[in-house]
Parts: C-alpha cells; sequence; structure tokens
C-alpha cells in the first residue's frame, strides 16, 4: 500500500465490520458483542479527498462514502512497523477495540474495517469536523489567549468519565494526548486506539509519547500494568497544558528513552511546575486552589493521588469555579 490521490476511489476484498449507523444514547451495555467479527460481502466504496496525516504506521485519509454521500476518515495500515505484530494485525485489533466501545458517546465511531487486496487494513471512521485539543491550545497560544474555564472544565470532565467507563473492562487508552482529543460541542471525543491494552498486550515497550504518561508506567518498563491513576495521571498532564499553554514535561521521545526515565526517577511536579502561568490564568486564589488539585494528581507516587479521573476533574471543576 502506498500513499493515496484525490479522486482516487478505495476498494475492498472484504468488510470486516459493518456499523454505518451510530446507534442513539448509551444503551444497555457500553461493550458491545454482537456480530463485531462477521465478515460482510458488501462493498462500500469511498473516494479520497484529501490527505490527513500520517504516523509511523499508518496513513489518513478523508473521504467521500459513495452510499451515504458524507465524509468519512480512513485510516490506512503501512507495512513493516511492529516487530511482534504486523501493522495490519495491529490495525485490525484497534478497530475491533472501537467497534466493541461504539455504544460509548466518548470515542469516535468506526463504520467499517476493510481488508484490502494487498493484505493491509482500513478503518473507515466518522469524520470530526471539530478541532482537536492540541489545534486549539496551539491556536490559543499563537493569539496568547487562554481557553476558556467551561470547556476547560468540559473536555477534563468528559475525557475521565470515558476513561473510568473503559476501565471496567480494563480497556486503557495509554496514548491520551491533546492530537487523539477532538472538540466535539456534543462530546468531547478519543480516537487512536493503536497502543491501548486491548491492542497491545506486552507493555514492555510501548511507544506512546512519554511526555503523555504516568512516570511508574515508563521507569517500571511495563511492569507496572496501565490503570486509573495512570490514567489519571495523563488527564491532569493535559489539564495543566490547557492551563498554561505549555507541557509539565519539556523532554520528548528525541531525548533517548534513558534520558526519559532518568527525568521520570526524579519527577517533581512542585519543581516542573510553572505557578507564576497558573496564577497569571486564575489569579492567586485559585490558582492556588487548582495548583493544590494538579499536585495530588501528578504526584509521582500513584497511591496518593485520586483514586480516579473523575474524582479528579470533580476537584479540578470545583477549584476552577471557586470566587
Amino acid at each position: 500500500m502506498v500513499g493515496l490521490e484525490r479522486g482516487q476511489i478505495l476498494h475492498s476484498d472484504a468488510v470486516i465490520l459493518n456499523r454505518n449507523k451510530r446507534p442513539t444514547g448509551q444503551g444497555p451495555s457500553f461493550i458491545d458483542t454482537e456480530n463485531v467479527f462477521a465478515v460482510d460481502g458488501r462493498q462500500p466504496l469511498y473516494m479520497i479527498d484529501s490527505f490527513v496525516s500520517a504516523n509511523d504506521s499508518s496513513w489518513v485519509y478523508k473521504a467521500k462514502d459513495l452510499t451515504n454521500k458524507d465524509y468519512v476518515a480512513i485510516k490506512i495500515s503501512k507495512a513493516g512497523v511492529y516487530a511482534t505484530k504486523g501493522t495490519s494485525d495491529i490495525l485490525e485489533l484497534e478497530a475491533k477495540t472501537m467497534a466493541k466501545l461504539r455504544r460509548c458517546r466518548g470515542v469516535v465511531y468506526v463504520r467499517n474495517l476493510l481488508r484490502m487486496g494487498d493484505g493491509n487494513r482500513a478503518i473507515v471512521m466518522d469524520f470530526i469536523e471539530y478541532p482537536t485539543l492540541e489545534d486549539k491550545i496551539n491556536h490559543l497560544f499563537s493569539v496568547e489567549s487562554p481557553i476558556e474555564d467551561a470547556e476547560l472544565i468540559k473536555v477534563v470532565k468528559e475525557v475521565s468519565k470515558t476513561s473510568e467507563y473503559m476501565a471496567r473492562f480494563d480497556l486503557f487508552h495509554t496514548d491520551l494526548k491533546p492530537g487523539n482529543i477532538y472538540l466535539d460541542p456534543t462530546y468531547t471525543l478519543i480516537s487512536d486506539f493503536g497502543i491501548s491494552t486491548w491492542v497491545l498486550q506486552d507493555r514492555s515497550m510501548v511507544p506512546g509519547e512519554s511526555i503523555y504518561m504516568a512516570p511508574e508506567i515508563i521507569v517500571s518498563k511495563g511492569k507496572v500494568k496501565p490503570n486509573l491513576r495512570s490514567e489519571e495521571f495523563v488527564i491532569a498532564e493535559i489539564a495543566y497544558q490547557m492551563l498554561t499553554n505549555d507541557l509539565i514535561f519539556k523532554l520528548r521521545n528525541k531525548a533517548g528513552p534513558e534520558k526519559v526515565i532518568r527525568a521520570m526517577e526524579e519527577f517533581s511536579y512542585l519543581q516542573l511546575r510553572d505557578f507564576a502561568s497558573l496564577e497569571k490564568r486564575l489569579g492567586p486564589r485559585r490558582a492556588i486552589l487548582v495548583d493544590n488539585v494538579l499536585g495530588k494528581v501528578l504526584e509521582k507516587n500513584p497511591q496518593k493521588r485520586y483514586p480516579g479521573p473523575v474524582e479528579f476533574s470533580k476537584a479540578l471543576e470545583k477549584a476552577i469555579l471557586s470566587t
């Protein structure tokens, strides 16, 4: 599979999933096990409209669904990325994970998983017209404007609820970051489950972004399994970034894994956080209250954090709305 061009028609050998219409409401069961693995003989057609993005393992395109006459996002695997499991297998597991979450309003909806003629896979998802949180943060940084309190609270609250709901079934995203969060005004959406715990069982070499991972996950090199408190830590990192337009961890993967591990071993929120930015954004009184909440969550010892993301989101909301 190579890059696709505008106007190209995407055909498939088989449709492994077929979920062209999102169910209304949450439904009685969060995990949907109804016929998600069946091969469907119908052949939907998609016309490539434009390139959206790419990473080491896949391309994403905007495409026209020629059956439903609307736009979709198509994620197509590249070959030879993972040593232990082929990219196509990873993409298929990701699609099936998201398909099982089809009744969750906080997850981008997967319509189809296509098996291509060259053996690769393509996930067909709803095309989200709204920006990612990363887009919003970058724009606000460029115009030196803070994110509104109401939107910040909404994002943290809804991502926290979705994370806790998935945790009931031992599913953890493990790659939450602003680029994977879509600001749908109806409900905040999470995408990209490619390294979630239902997809990658071996956590020793997780290829996520270290600046959005809890220190115990990175330092242990996979021995500590993802859990609610590690997801809560990452949501708090994102909340800090929304408040300050800055990262609590400025080391990226290019710094090298050993350097990142050493930094995480020595991590201290009080040393890294920029209280002046919090104070400028919130004022003296609210900054102290929010700083106390973030200090509890961004604690190196997971047992000292809140029990889960929802409790953290409630504490943060109370601090931000205090007068």
